[in-house]
């Protein structure tokens, strides 16, 4: 098949005015196989399409950061699901027959609205996300109820499960060697500290050695070594 179906009534879609999400909505259409298919042994069936966030970012235009970012907006909704294991990802466009189906028996136009789950439902989700990362915070969890709706949504949303979990054990790695009593709270670290450690701002090589000896340079200013 050359073509696929896209209807006026996505000018009306969530998406649409976010360029990255839109995109990638597009381009993952485009790719999504038109009939069955396989891939390493795999059922790959009409609608879904084998790739990987690099390999994303190279077709579409955009960053890696960006794609994770609109593949999130896009899960979240429900446009699409998103399984990877260690070798690539399987990207299934949900009702993908829904958006494709031949109308060439009926001349009339149909109007489809694309599905996207409840806003309520995706806070309860957020919530839900929310309280099973807040339990594996490994210092002190006090401020809970100051992290706001909006933060949980952003974390279900733009961040995820796997990203933050990485983001606790940096930062847990980071803190082995400090005083508990002098780390930030749970309620600090999940409003705004995380954000020091995510994939892409994160540095490992620039953590500071607590315990590395201070060196004088050419100024005569006291540092650290860095790791």
């Amino acid at each position: 098949m050359g073509y696929i179906r896209v209807e006026r009534k996505i000018l009306e879609w969530e998406w649409y005015k976010d360029k990255n999400t839109k995109i990638l909505f597009l381009h993952c259409m485009l790719k999504a196989n038109w009939k069955d298919g396989s891939f390493m042994g795999e059922n790959i069936p009409r609608g879904s399409f084998v790739t990987s966030l690099p390999k994303l970012a190279t077709e579409s235009g955009l960053t890696v950061r960006e794609v994770r970012t609109a593949l999130e907006h896009l899960k979240t909704t429900g446009e699409v699901t998103c399984k990877t294991n260690n070798k690539y990802s399987l990207i299934t466009i949900n009702n993908y027959e829904f958006y494709q189906a031949d109308d060439t028996q009926n001349d009339t136009p149909k109007i489809r609205k694309i599905p996207r789950k409840n806003n309520d439902t995706t806070q309860a989700e957020a919530e839900t996300l929310f309280n099973r990362l807040w339990s594996q915070y490994p210092f002190m969890k006090t401020g809970k109820s100051s992290v706001s709706s909006s933060t949980k949504k952003k974390i279900y949303t733009e961040i995820g499960e796997e990203q933050f979990l990485r983001c606790l054990e940096r930062f847990k790695k980071h803190k082995a060697n400090d005083d508990p009593k002098y780390i930030v709270r749970a309620s600090t670290f999940f409003n705004t500290t995380y954000a020091d450690y995510l994939d892409d701002n994160y540095q490992e090589t620039m953590t500071i050695i607590d315990d590395a000896p201070f060196n004088v340079d050419d100024n005569g200013q006291t540092k650290r070594k860095l790791q």
